[in-house]
């Protein structure tokens, strides 16, 4: 994973790159369609205002859905570009 800090716009941009090393034109759109759905589910999480590179390895083209999300969720801690949502904490039960 390759990232830039762009600034200025609140938008969160991603670019995906397969090469001919991966494997056949089959192999390489499974890899993109797993990166770009691991992207969609954490995308409101990622810091605004990033191009995102993403860049396929073979090993990728074996791995489910759950693996490269987490990877990717991984990658995105490491870049400290990981801002996950705060969630209020629960109001306390009374006990009688």
């Amino acid at each position: 994973m390759n990232w830039l800090c762009h600034g200025g716009s609140r938008e969160v941009r991603l670019g995906i790159v397969t090469g001919r090393r991966i494997g056949g034109a089959v192999v390489r759109s499974r890899a993109r369609r797993l990166m770009r759905e691991a992207f969609r589910l954490v995308q409101h999480q990622i810091t605004p205002g990033v191009d995102i590179i993403l860049v396929a390895r073979a090993s990728l083209a074996d791995r489910p859905l759950a693996g490269v999300s987490k990877d990717l969720q991984r990658c995105l801690r490491e870049a400290r570009l990981w801002s996950p949502p705060v969630h209020p904490s629960p109001p306390s039960q009374c006990v009688s």
